[in-house]
């Protein structure tokens, strides 16, 4: 396997966006709490990025086995292994690879900061694996968007903050109580909560685009519960809410002025999504829901960053 079809096997294109909560949540625990520890930084991208490396190769390797594709379209089909007819085992060698690099390091990680990146870390896991395997996966059911928004969006951003702040107390045991402080952790929640909105908009797009061949294939994901219609009304009202919440954060101090910038991305987040409300298309408006993410959370991620340079 050469580096192009490797890049190609784990679609490391689509790897950057993923990686927009830890940078967030680590440009808001050193503007808001004075604290970044480089090395659970890097620790934490690596085990992160790499994670996300696996399980999209596994998906791609499980396709590949089952071939759902006739062979003469084997070479117009995105898999790289298909198209290139390529040696399941050396993709089931680089997975292992993968692997035992995301564990060391997470391993690395929870050894710096502490038991509860564990078992956030083994929840997040858990979810992923089930999301799409087992007797009733969680993409067939109306649960994915939450699901897949709270673990992406919430967790990653939530540990991107801790990771940082293991030495705080914000979560911990006292005798046999476990203590919590709350005040703290829902301000994180709250910063990381459009990130929520944000992934699960991209789960609600695809599977508003996909409707038809899901209720063929018996998959009844949240679309085929509210209508398409309900559908487009909540994808819309998730991008307002989204822009009101970190309103509201920047209102009460908890965000700086700066990340007033977000809302430049307002106009073309709302032609994105008035041309992904007029044709509902996988292969032509779903990748505006895309952009409407990379859009705003780079703006985001660039405001708390300009308010550590200048503020």
């Amino acid at each position: 396997m050469t580096l192009k079809q490797f890049f190609r096997f784990v679609e490391i294109k689509t790897k950057v966006a993923s990686q927009f909560p830890l940078i967030l949540g680590s440009l808001f625990s050193a503007w808001y709490y004075g604290r970044f520890d480089w090395l659970a930084f890097g620790l934490f991208f690596v085990s992160l990025l790499v994670l996300d490396m696996f399980t999209t190769g596994l998906n791609n390797l499980f396709d590949a086995r089952h071939d759902r594709l006739e062979k003469d379209y084997a070479r117009d089909y995105q898999n790289v292994i298909l198209r290139d007819e390529l040696s399941p085992k050396v993709g089931e060698i680089i997975l292992l690879v993968l692997l035992l690099i995301s564990l060391v390091t997470g391993i690395l990680l929870v050894v710096r900061t502490g038991p509860v990146v564990l078992l956030l870390g083994m929840v997040s896991f858990g979810i992923a694996f089930i999301y799409s395997y087992g007797p009733v996966p969680i993409n067939h059911t109306p649960f994915g968007e939450i699901l897949s928004g709270v673990t992406m969006g919430g967790i990653i951003t939530f540990l991107a903050v801790y990771i940082h702040n293991s030495q705080a107390g914000w979560i911990g045991l006292q005798g046999e109580m476990l203590q919590l402080n709350l005040r703290e952790i829902l301000r994180v929640v709250l910063v990381g909560s459009p990130f929520i909105l944000l992934t699960a908009n991209i789960m609600l797009a695809n599977n508003m685009s996909d409707l038809t061949e899901d209720r063929r294939n018996g998959r009844y994901t949240l679309p085929h519960y509210i209508g398409l219609e309900q559908g487009k009304r909540l994808f819309s009202l998730n991008y307002l809410a989204c822009y009101l919440i970190i309103l509201g954060l920047i209102i009460f101090g908890v965000l700086p002025w700066t990340v007033l910038l977000v809302f430049v991305s307002v106009g073309r987040v709302y032609a994105n999504v008035r041309a992904f409300m007029a044709k509902v298309a996988k292969s032509e408006t779903f990748i505006f829901s895309v952009r409407n993410y990379v859009l705003i959370a780079l703006t985001y991620c660039l405001g708390l960053a300009l308010a550590l340079v200048f503020l």
